[in-house]
This record gives C-alpha cells, structure tokens and sequence, in this order.
C-alpha cells in the first residue's frame, strides 16, 4: 500500500472549500471568514487585524481538530 501523504496547508485549503466546515466554524467560534460583506466592513476587519486574527483561529482548529486526528489515524492504520 502507498504512503498517503497530506500537509497541513493542503488539509486547511480542503477544509476551507468545504462550505459546511466553514458555516459551523462561524458559528462556533463566533466569526466571520468567507461571508459576505461590504467592502468597507472589509476594509474595517482588515485594518483592525480581524481577518488574520479569524483565520490564524482556523488553521489553528483545523491542525488541532482535523489535521492532528487524521494523522493518528493515518499512524494507527500504517497508511
């Protein structure tokens, strides 16, 4: 059997093209990434450092929640 090989940015992207992860990130955490708004709400988040505050919060939960289970598995699996 092949190694499967997958990164950390390469789980992110996956999850950050899911629009249901993403929804339930939202609302889970309060935030706002890839919704909708006005570009001076955008011009605003961006400014004040939201955006990066929200998306380093994302890489963060995906590593720690998706990422890190899939690599247990992964070991645990001999894949």
């Amino acid at each position: 059997m092949e190694n499967v090989v997958v990164t950390l940015e390469a789980c992110v992207m996956a999850c950050y093209q899911n629009d249901d992860f993403v929804r339930e990130f939202n609302r889970l955490n309060n935030t706002d990434i890839k919704k909708n708004t006005t570009p001076i709400d955008k011009a605003i988040d961006e400014a004040t450092g939201k955006n990066k505050e929200e998306l380093e919060l994302f890489v963060e939960i995906v590593d720690k929640t998706v990422y890190r289970t899939f690599l247990s598995l992964k070991n645990k699996k001999g894949l």
